[in-house]
């Protein structure tokens, strides 16, 4: 997949040039922040009929947002992250079943992404302390990879899915918030151009635990 020439990288590439103007845009309901934390990813295979041979891979998600109030309870939620996702391949534990023989060895699978979600979010609660969920698609824009067998020209430039979190706010007296969110991406893309099992290709998932300021 060419960057250059790719309408849907092209449109991505301009919500992150206009990210700041549209986070300095009606500041009485507007409110930003920084944010950081954890990242689980996998990766998986649709529909196989034995067990997926990748494992979890723990990496780091650091990030801004923006929060646009449409209400007192709800607010549009734009995030900009730096996401390290991948897996582990267990193909050594797995035989082929027309064979008998292992797949291959473990390694490691590391997908770097600049990914953008946005969020719908509805708060709850009352006082200094509000539980929130939020929902929304992503869209994610692969910049590096380190792996022994493969390259970046083996995966795909975008990764688009949904992502859905549950989350606590807690009002400082400054009247800025410190945050704490779970958060699950399912991705809905096939992200490898390799087939890796009866015409079947790869797609990732993550599960975040992000730490969160905002400056309200």
């Amino acid at each position: 997949m060419n960057l250059c020439t790719n309408p849907n990288a092209i449109r991505l590439l301009w919500l992150i040039l206009l990210f700041p103007f549209i986070t300095t845009y009606s500041q009485s309901k507007f409110s930003y922040g920084f944010h950081g934390g954890s990242s689980f990813s996998v990766l998986f295979v649709s529909g196989l009929s034995f067990e997926d041979p990748f494992s979890t891979k723990v990496g780091l998600l650091l990030g801004a947002h923006g929060n646009y109030h449409l209400s007192k309870r709800s607010s549009l939620v734009a995030n900009l992250n730096i996401e390290q996702k991948g897996a582990k391949t267990t193909f050594n534990e797995i035989n082929d079943p027309s064979t008998g023989l292992p797949y291959g060895v473990n390694e490691k699978i590391s997908l770097n992404y600049l990914t953008l979600p946005l969020l719908y979010r509805y708060t709850m609660g009352g006082g200094s302390l509000g539980l929130f969920v939020n929902a929304g698609p992503y869209v994610g824009l692969l910049v590096g990879s380190k792996n022994d067998d493969m390259t970046m020209a083996d995966f795909e430039t975008l990764d688009f899915g949904i992502s859905g979190g549950l989350g606590l706010n807690y009002e400082l007296k400054t009247k800025n918030l410190i945050t704490l969110e779970l958060r699950v991406n399912i991705g809905g893309e096939h992200i490898s151009k390799i087939v890796v099992f009866n015409d079947r290709l790869v797609r990732g998932a993550s599960t975040n635990i992000i730490f969160g300021y905002t400056i309200d």
